[in-house]
């Protein structure tokens, strides 16, 4: 048996993905069979000179993690989570260490391998134009 940490995902119940069909399961069935991601947990140390300016790829929501939907300069990959910078783990409090830290210290939750290719929003959108 496996114990489930913080930051593992599910990827099905009983067979199903996707949010609504998981939520479904977890409330309707009595057992219920778990497949799990572990990410991995990556450590970076880095001067705020060294990184990219383009912070608006970055998003912040209040939930205590960050991420991005592109890569940011090749250090935060698409579909990383960042978990604190400089030990602050609450979105807006992640933004300012970004901004004002000269030192910067980021957890990551890598849930993607590194060979994982997924269309980017802005792709998606220009295959339905």
């Amino acid at each position: 048996e496996y114990r489930i940490e913080v930051g593992d995902a599910v990827i099905e119940v009983n067979g199903e993905s996707g949010y609504a069909a998981i939520v479904a399961k977890l409330l309707h069935q009595n057992e219920l069979h778990f497949r799990m991601r572990r990410p991995r947990r990556i450590e970076i140390h880095i001067a705020r000179s060294d990184c990219p300016s383009n912070m608006d790829v970055l998003k912040f929501p209040a939930g205590g993690y960050a991420y991005t939907l592109y890569s940011w300069g090749g250090i935060i990959s698409r579909f990383d989570r960042i978990v604190s910078v400089n030990g602050r783990s609450l979105g807006a409090d992640m933004q300012l260490a970004l901004v004002n830290d000269q030192e910067l210290h980021l957890r990551l939750l890598r849930y993607a391998p590194p060979d994982l290719y997924a269309a980017t929003p802005d792709e998606r959108r220009e295959t339905f134009i």
